[in-house]
């Protein structure tokens, strides 16, 4: 039906206002206000339910503030408002394998890949959730595909390492952890599963020093504890290993 010159106009009108809206909202978020933009993406909903830069915004609100079976709700909106587009199918996924839904998260990636194979993200978060499902080889093969996209991420190149070692393949895991490290020295996670590869090799003392380096730094880490445990075993230094797990218990 042909609308007239007035319906025309309150349309434009009402297009706007949800546009003024919308910038406001984003406004208020870019400055921090996060319970004002909240408010607000909330009040641009109610006027067009629909509107894809609110649903994805107040998603990336509400996951960051915990509430992830909300956030996944406002992002499978947007993902629906907006099927082809892969940001908005790619956040479905990440809330999907935060929410430990690792098998629904798989085929979510997958289905991201089939719209942007170049989306590095979304082969490394596959590579997590098949991680997480003990299929080391799977995440192996997505860590791969991540890596030729995007190769100095330090993450993913831990995570590849993991993956190695759940192969029974330190050495591969072990270069992949030097990898990270020669991006981001200063990570204690990649430090002390470097020290992990060392052990699964037999270098014993290696693995022990840097894991000591590490507890000058964190002297709380319950993980470099419980692996410098296990080397102290490892190398027949019992009593220091059981004073170190003890330290452990009172800690957690």
């Amino acid at each position: 039906m042909k609308k007239s010159a007035r319906e025309r106009s309150r349309t434009v009108s009402g297009d706007a206002s949800g546009t003024v809206m919308l910038e406001r909202a984003i406004d208020l978020h870019r400055r921090g206000r996060i319970a004002d933009a909240r408010s607000a993406y909330r009040a641009v909903l109610a006027a067009t339910p629909g509107r894809f830069e609110a649903l994805q915004n107040l998603g990336l609100i509400e996951a960051q503030a915990g509430a992830l079976d909300t956030a996944l709700h406002l992002f499978e909106r947007a993902a629906t408002a907006r099927p082809s587009e892969p940001s908005a199918q790619l956040n479905v996924a990440v809330a999907l394998t935060q929410l430990g839904r690792l098998a629904e998260a798989v085929d979510q990636f997958d289905r991201v890949i089939g719209i942007d194979a170049r989306n590095a993200d979304a082969h490394a978060g596959r590579g997590n959730a098949c991680l997480a499902l003990g299929r080391p080889a799977a995440a192996l093969e997505s860590y791969d595909d991540a890596l030729a996209l995007v190769f100095a991420d330090a993450e993913t190149q831990m995570n590849r390492g993991t993956a190695l070692l759940d192969l029974d393949r330190p050495a591969e895991a072990l270069a992949g952890f030097e990898a990270a490290l020669a991006i981001d020295p200063g990570s204690l996670a990649a430090h002390i599963n470097h020290a992990t590869a060392l052990s699964e090799l037999g270098r014993w003392s290696e693995a022990l020093a840097e894991l000591d380096a590490v507890l000058d730094r964190d002297p709380g880490s319950i993980a470099a504890l419980c692996n410098r445990a296990n080397v102290l075993q490892s190398l027949d230094r019992r009593e220091e290993a059981l004073a170190t797990y003890q330290r452990v218990l009172t800690m957690d």
